[in-house]
C-alpha cells in the first residue's frame, strides 16, 4: 500500500477504523485528545535503559475514536522505514502514541506506541499508521510484521 505515510516527510499519522483520524505529528496540538504520561521500564540493547517519563495521547482514546471494530484482537503498527509490528489489543489499549520522552519532543521519527505490555523491540519509533486487525485463533501475528527497515535489502519489497 502507498500513501502519504511512505514518504519521510509525512506530516500525520494515521488511525484506521471505521472512521480514519489523521494526526499530525505535532501530537501535542491534537485538539480533543489529553496527554498522557506514563512510566514504563524499557532498554535498547545498544544503549541500554530509556528512561522516562512518556507523554503521548492515550491509544484507547485514539482507536475508540477511529471507531476501531469491536472484534479486534491486534493493532498493527507501521513505520516511517517499514518497520511493522503486531501487538496484542490489550498492550495497545494501555499504551500511549508517545510524542515526549522526559519533557523533550520526539518529532515525528521518534513517536512511538508505548506502554507496560509493550517491550522495547515492539516499541517501534518513527509511527506513521496504527490499523486495528481482526486475527483468527490459528493466525500468528508476527506473520503481518516487518521488523527490518525498508531501506534493509534483507526486507521483502
Amino acid at each position: 500500500m502507498t500513501g502519504e505515510y511512505d514518504r519521510p516527510g509525512a506530516a500525520y499519522v494515521e488511525i484506521e477504523g471505521e472512521r480514519q483520524l489523521l494526526l499530525p505529528t505535532a501530537l501535542d496540538a491534537c485538539d480533543g485528545f489529553e496527554p498522557v504520561e506514563i512510566r514504563t521500564d524499557m532498554s535498547c540493547g545498544d544503549s541500554g535503559p530509556i528512561d522516562g517519563p512518556w507523554t503521548g495521547l492515550d491509544l484507547g482514546d485514539l482507536l475508540m475514536a477511529a471507531e476501531s471494530p469491536p472484534d479486534a484482537t491486534h493493532v498493527l503498527v507501521t513505520c516511517r522505514d517499514g518497520y511493522r509490528v503486531c501487538l496484542d489489543v490489550t498492550d495497545a489499549l494501555s499504551a500511549v502514541l508517545a510524542y515526549r520522552r522526559d519533557g523533550d519532543p520526539l518529532g515525528p521519527d521518534g513517536i512511538r506506541a508505548v506502554g507496560p505490555g509493550i517491550d522495547s523491540g515492539r516499541s517501534a519509533k518513527g509511527v506513521v499508521r496504527i490499523e486495528p486487525v481482526a486475527l483468527d485463533a490459528d493466525t500468528d501475528p508476527t506473520e503481518l510484521e516487518s521488523l527490518a527497515p525498508a531501506s534493509d535489502p534483507a526486507v521483502e519489497p
